[in-house]
C-alpha cells in the first residue's frame, strides 16, 4: 500500500518553485526521494526547478548550474484514466471522453525548459529504485531526462553524466469508466 496519496498535481524542486528565476553558478548536491506515493494527478521532480520560463519577451537563463544529488522515485503507483462521457450506446451520434494520464515527470535539471540553459551539468542519479521498491508501477507514462523533461529552447555546452535507471512493473490498469447517453 501507499503511503501517501495525492490529489493535485505535485512539483518537487532541489532549489526552488519560482517561476520567474535566472540561475547562475546554483549547485545542488542534496537527495530527492518521493518513495511509495500513489499518484491521482501529475508528479514533477526535478534538482533545480520545474519550470525555466520564457516571460515578458525574455528567455530565463541557466547558467553554470550543477546537480550532484540523486533523484529518486520509486514505488510510485498511479494509473491513467479515461472517463467516457458520451458515445457508448448503439445509437450514439458521438463520441467524448476526458483522460486522466496521472504521469511522472522527472528532469535532473528542470522539468520545463523554455529559457536558456548553458555550460551546464546532471551528475545525478535518477532511479526509480529505494530498497524494497524497485519500479514504477501502473499505467502512469513515465518522461525521464538527464538535463530536462521536455525541451522547447537552447540547451548548450552541457551534459548528463548521472545514470538513469527507471523500469515499470505495468502490472497496474488503464481504468475507464463510462456514461451510457439516453435516447
Amino acid at each position: 500500500t501507499s503511503d501517501i496519496t495525492t490529489t493535485g498535481d505535485v512539483r518537487v524542486a532541489g532549489i526552488t518553485q519560482s517561476h520567474n528565476v535566472d540561475y547562475e553558478n546554483v549547485y545542488m548536491s542534496g537527495d530527492i526521494k518521493l518513495i511509495n506515493i500513489k499518484q491521482n494527478a501529475d508528479l514533477y521532480v526535478a534538482g533545480i526547478a520545474w519550470i525555466l520560463p520564457f516571460s515578458n519577451n525574455t528567455a530565463n537563463y541557466a547558467k553554470n548550474c550543477i546537480n550532484e544529488g540523486k533523484i529518486v522515485t520509486a514505488g510510485i503507483s498511479g494509473n491513467t484514466s479515461v472517463n467516457v462521457t458520451e458515445g457508448t450506446a448503439a445509437n450514439a451520434e458521438g463520441f467524448n471522453y476526458t483522460i486522466d494520464p496521472n504521469n511522472l515527470y522527472v528532469g535532473g535539471l528542470f522539468n520545463l525548459n523554455v529559457g536558456e540553459i548553458t555550460n551546464s551539468m546532471n551528475r545525478a542519479y535518477i532511479t526509480s529504485e529505494e530498497g524494497n521498491y524497485e519500479q514504477i508501477i501502473g499505467t502512469c507514462n513515465t518522461f525521464v531526462g538527464g538535463l530536462v523533461t521536455y525541451n522547447y529552447n537552447l540547451i548548450q555546452d552541457c551534459a548528463n553524466t548521472g545514470d538513469i535507471n527507471y523500469t515499470n512493473s505495468s502490472s497496474g490498469m488503464c481504468l475507464i469508466s463510462t456514461l451510457s447517453r439516453s435516447s
